[in-house]
Formats: C-alpha cells, sequence, structure tokens
C-alpha cells in the first residue's frame, strides 16, 4: 500500500469521525434545549451526564442528586433537567403532586421503562407493570392487604418473632458489637418466608449459605459495575436491550419458580389453612385467570367499565412473588434499622418507648396482640419519623401514558418522566 493510499484512508476515517461527532454534538445540542424550547427552567446540563453526573459517576445517591437540582431553583413548583441525555420533569409543588398521584393519575400510571418490562421475567411484577396489566395484577392482589387478612396472618408473625427472641439471647453479649441492620434483616426475610412461603427459612440459625440470604443479595447487588449497569438501562433501555444485558440475575427467576413450585407440590395445589401469600396466589393458578378494569377508567370523565382478562402463568406468579419478597424484606429491615438508630441517638426517645410498651404488656399480661399497632401510638410516631428522614422511595418516578397539559399549559409529552 502506497502512502497516497494510506493518507487517503487517513483522511477519510478523520472526515468520517468528524461527521459523527459533529452529527452527535448537534443531536446532544438538540436534546439540551429540549425544555428551553418549551419555556421550562432549567439547570445548564453537562453533554451526556446531563443534570445527573453525580448519580451517573456514584458520587451521589439520586435522592440527594435530585435535592441538588431542587435547591437551585427554590420557588420553582416544577423545575425541568436531563438525566443523562433524557429531558425529565422534577414536580416539587404540592397541588401540582396531588394531581399526578390522585386527580389525574391516569395520565402518570406507568412507572419508567414502561415499553421494556415485557423483556426479562422479573420486571413483569406490579411494581413494574404498566396499563391493563397492571391494574388487574394490583386490583386482584390489593384484597390481601386487607385487615382480615393481616389479622390471620399475624400468628405467623408472632411464630417468627419467639425465634427472634431466642436468636437475640443467644446472640448479644455485653462485650460484642453488632450490625443492627443484619439482625433486621434475618428477622424481616424470615417473617416473609413464612407470610409469603409458608416455609422457615432459618436465616437466624444458619450462619452463611443460606439460600434466601443468597438470593437476596443478588436482588440487592449494588456493586459498581451493577449500578452501572442499571443506570445505562433507565437512561438507553434500547442499547442495553440490544447489547443481551438484564437488569436481574438469570438465577433469581430460576430459585423463585423452583421455589413456589415445591410449595404448590407440597400443597398438592390446594389451598391451605395458613391463610398466607401462597394460598393466595394458589386461586390465581386454579382459575387460570385474573380479571379487573381497563386502565382507562382511571381516566377523569371517562365511562368505559370494560374488563380485562389476564392469563395466569408461571411468569406472572414468579415475578409477583420476587417483588413481594425483596419489597417486604428490604424495606421493613431498612425502616427498622434507622428507626433504632434513631432511638440510640435520643435516650429520652427510647425510654418513652421502652415505658409505652411494658406498659401495654402489662395491661395484655405479657401478650402481642394484632391491635398492638394502634394500641402504641408513640412507637408509631418513631417509626413514621424514620421513615419521613429515610423514605423507602427517596424518587418517585412516573412516566406519562398520553400527552398531558399542566395547569400552566406546558404540556408533557407520551413517555416523558
Amino acid at each position: 500500500m502506497g502512502i497516497s493510499q494510506s493518507l487517503d484512508m487517513l483522511v477519510t476515517a478523520l472526515v468520517v469521525l468528524g461527521s459523527a461527532l459533529g452529527l452527535l454534538y448537534l443531536y446532544l445540542k438538540k436534546k439540551n434545549e429540549y425544555w428551553k424550547s418549551r419555556g421550562l427552567i432549567t439547570p445548564k446540563p453537562l453533554p451526556l451526564l446531563g443534570n445527573y453526573g453525580d448519580f451517573i459517576l456514584l458520587k451521589k445517591n439520586l435522592p440527594d442528586t435530585v435535592n441538588e437540582i431542587c435547591k437551585q431553583f427554590p420557588k420553582e413548583p416544577i423545575v425541568g433537567a436531563y438525566y443523562g441525555t433524557e429531558p425529565v420533569i422534577i414536580v416539587k409543588d404540592p397541588e401540582l403532586l396531588k394531581l399526578v398521584i390522585t386527580k389525574d393519575f391516569y395520565y402518570f400510571s406507568s412507572r419508567d421503562l414502561s415499553a421494556h418490562t415485557g423483556r426479562e421475567l422479573m420486571t413483569k411484577n406490579v411494581f413494574q407493570e404498566h396499563g391493563d396489566t397492571w391494574r388487574v395484577i394490583r386490583q386482584n392482589l390489593t384484597p390481601i392487604f386487607t385487615s382480615a387478612k393481616m389479622k390471620k396472618m399475624f400468628y405467623l408473625i408472632q411464630e417468627r418473632t419467639q425465634d427472634f427472641e431466642k436468636f437475640l439471647a443467644r446472640e448479644i453479649t455485653a462485650k460484642q458489637t453488632h450490625e443492627v441492620r443484619s439482625f433486621m434483616g434475618k428477622y424481616t426475610m424470615d417473617c416473609i418466608g413464612s407470610c409469603i412461603f409458608g416455609l422457615e427459612t432459618k436465616v437466624m440459625q444458619e450462619k452463611s449459605d443460606n439460600p434466601f440470604v443468597v438470593i437476596s443479595e443478588k436482588i440487592f447487588d449494588f456493586r459498581t459495575h451493577k449500578v452501572f449497569k442499571n443506570i445505562m438501562r433507565t437512561i438507553w433501555p434500547n442499547i442495553f436491550y440490544g447489547l443481551g444485558m438484564s437488569a436481574f440475575n438469570q438465577d433469581i427467576g430460576g430459585f423463585f419458580n423452583k421455589l413456589i413450585g415445591g410449595v404448590f407440590s407440597d400443597r398438592n395445589y390446594t389451598p391451605s389453612s395458613r391463610h398466607d401469600f401462597i394460598d393466595f396466589i394458589l386461586g390465581f393458578k386454579k382459575n387460570k385467570y385474573i380479571t379487573g378494569d381497563d386502565i382507562k377508567s382511571l381516566k377523569n370523565g371517562s365511562d368505559a367499565r370494560d374488563k380485562v382478562k389476564l392469563e395466569v402463568d408461571d411468569e406472572l406468579l414468579v415475578a409477583q412473588t420476587m417483588i413481594f419478597f425483596a419489597a417486604g424484606f428490604e424495606t421493613s429491615a431498612a425502616t427498622m434499622s434507622f428507626a433504632l438508630f434513631e432511638m440510640s441517638k435520643n435516650p429520652g426517645v427510647l425510654k418513652r418507648v421502652l415505658d409505652e410498651v411494658d406498659e401495654y404488656l402489662v395491661k395484655t399480661e405479657g401478650k402481642v396482640t394484632y391491635e398492638c399497632v394502634s394500641d402504641l401510638p408513640y412507637l408509631e410516631a418513631c417509626l413514621d419519623e424514620a421513615l419521613r428522614i429515610y423514605p423507602v422511595l427517596g424518587v418517585l418516578t412516573r412516566e406519562v401514558v398520553e400527552d398531558y397539559h399542566m395547569p400552566s399549559g406546558l404540556l408533557l409529552e407520551k413517555a416523558t418522566r
């Protein structure tokens, strides 16, 4: 190959590269002018990172990142921002929030990435699904959380609490320091295992390699590369799935599929007298279908009351089981840990809680009943305060399902987050 030909190839490569960079610049410039062209105030975004650079680069968590954006515009009810290259809107005003989560909820009834929930088994759960599928699943799962259902399952929590008391008596000594979060995790995991699967997880007996502990570590895997993967999925889902990537470890689906299959078999596919979650969804499997209202019936002024039928397959049951396990275990353990942490810093508060509990136990002759929740108002207030300071979800993301006009006249296009 001659020098002249080599130079021609180099020039061609540079022209192609320059053209690609130029097109990328124009694309990003147009993206970053999305809110400006609509008259919405927004902080200046960085190329590719937008206004979420600290979160994307793992310097700050998502709630703190969003809070920093909001602090720049303290008097603005809504703020435009860019999550990577994607325009998002941050709603701050309480009255506008009421529109989003109540009055005009239909328009915001999806969470983010609704177009991609069907790509993975584990994302087909009630927390991440959308549209008719979400509403039918939600309507059919809601009855398990009635007071009557909770009261019937309370004895299962009592049994696990007795095991937890024995565990604490065995583990805690005056000469050792213990990680409270680990203890709370074992307790809530044992409760969830009993209330959902009707199983003894044995997490308080087995020191390591407990299958429930192993699978929870896979669900809540926050290693750097895993976090980057999830961020990539939320910003560029088409590229993420186009590269054959997945948000959840494939072992998770297999674990829960095998688990509920075994429990179904042990119960001969017939509801037992435990009144747990497995009994509840066995009814779904037996009927093969669940029905509910069309999502459009939520729309203001809509007279639609069409019924939607959803086939119950193993994937649907596995996805719901996983999210109930993950959400119930992690959120409860974290909240109790934070509450205990704050009480330890405030001895006066801790003493008042202990006095209230002691008084209750004297009144009930040492018995804890389902009604204790309403009989311990100060303890409940402490848990509420822990949730205020350390919210389970620091940022709640919704996705617009149809073009929507804010009271100011601002148009939110479909799929805007």
